[in-house]
């Protein structure tokens, strides 16, 4: 009898504790699904296609180290198609109509960014890993493995408004090893806002190129978090 209670204490330890690695698993590894798109958007920075309605849409960016929400809003849009993943910013500023004033005018191919308002999105993809960067006024820089040499052949557009600035992305996939069947492709994906006058902005995670039909997820807000008290209870 008692050999039998110490076997069930014994694997109920191991179910719970089998629980806790899924559900830490879920909390440090975010994962996002990635619509199909039937029609490419035009990368003008405009983000008034069709596609960017029915894509995923990312935002409530999180400032742990404050344990507070980024008060300066950041939406990112993605979806994809056959030949390219499509990645667009809609990034808040009350000041924004200054930025024509501000930022140097559109600069050569891998012009230094950090410490400037700009945009990131990073792929990695099996041993491939890459960084494309730009800023408002469409001055671009990338590199692959470290490597800053390397000039992608994505296409990108960024548009300066009175309240935000928006930017699109136009990456091959090709770029990121990707030349067969896309369907499922699981990539690791950052995405970023620089904003040196405000609250930057990031997120990382899993993100999963899902089918065609794939239905639209929609993400809810998490509870504000509280100093000391990041915990998020399960039912």
């Amino acid at each position: 009898m008692k050999r039998n209670i110490t076997i069930r204490l014994f694997l109920m330890l191991m179910i719970c504790s089998g629980l806790t690695s899924i559900l830490n698993a879920g909390i440090h590894q975010p994962q996002l699904q990635i619509p199909h798109t039937k029609m490419a958007p035009v990368i003008d920075g405009k983000l008034n296609d069709a596609a960017w309605q029915k894509s995923t849409e990312l935002s409530e960016f999180v400032n742990w180290s404050l344990d507070s929400y980024i008060k300066d809003e950041v939406s990112v849009f993605l979806c994809y198609d056959e030949k390219n993943l499509y990645v667009a910013f809609r990034n808040a500023d009350p000041a924004a109509s200054d930025l024509n004033r501000s930022v140097s005018p559109k600069g050569p191919w891998d012009t230094f960014l950090w410490g400037r308002n700009h945009v990131s999105v990073g792929i990695v993809n099996k041993e491939i890993s890459l960084r494309l960067m730009a800023d408002p006024k469409g001055t671009q820089t990338d590199w692959k493995n470290d490597d800053i040499a390397w000039n992608g052949k994505w296409i990108y557009g960024a548009s300066i408004n009175q309240t935000d600035w928006t930017a699109e992305y136009s990456i091959p996939l090709s770029e990121a090893g990707i030349t067969a069947n896309s369907e499922n492709t699981e990539l690791e994906i950052s995405l970023s806002r620089s904003y040196p006058h405000g609250e930057s902005s990031n997120w990382s995670g899993k993100c999963i190129l899902t089918g065609k039909n794939s239905a639209l997820v929609l993400y809810s807000r998490w509870p504000d978090p509280v100093p000391g008290k990041n915990i998020l209870s399960f039912k």
